[in-house]
């Protein structure tokens, strides 16, 4: 009732973009994260390389270090399975992927 007579109609409208969980992470870290998303999607790369870079990183500017499950989550959920084949496995594989998913 309160959203009707604060915003008429539109405030009976759902907002879907308000939903879900907000990062908890302070903006300096996420771009840390991404930096160390970067490290994991290189050939060598793996996920303990890249959360010890984070924490290194994290660390030096006096920043809240986040759980290795959230770093992992934030890799997961912001790196699809093709850019992941084609970065970590080469072109040969992703070729490959790419092609069975054709055929079927």
């Amino acid at each position: 009732m309160k959203a009707y007579q604060r915003d008429r109609i539109y405030g009976l409208i759902p907002k879907f973009s308000e939903r879900g969980k907000k990062s908890k992470q302070p903006k300096e870290v996420i771009e840390l994260m991404e930096k160390a998303r970067k490290i994991f999607l290189s050939p060598d790369g793996t996920l303990k390389k890249a959360y010890h870079f984070l924490k290194k990183e994290c660390n030096k500017k006096s920043l809240p270090i986040p759980s290795l499950s959230a770093f992992r989550h934030y890799i997961y959920d912001n790196t699809s399975a093709s850019e992941r084949a084609l970065l970590k496995k080469g072109k040969l594989l992703f070729n490959a992927l790419y092609s069975l998913l054709r055929i079927f």
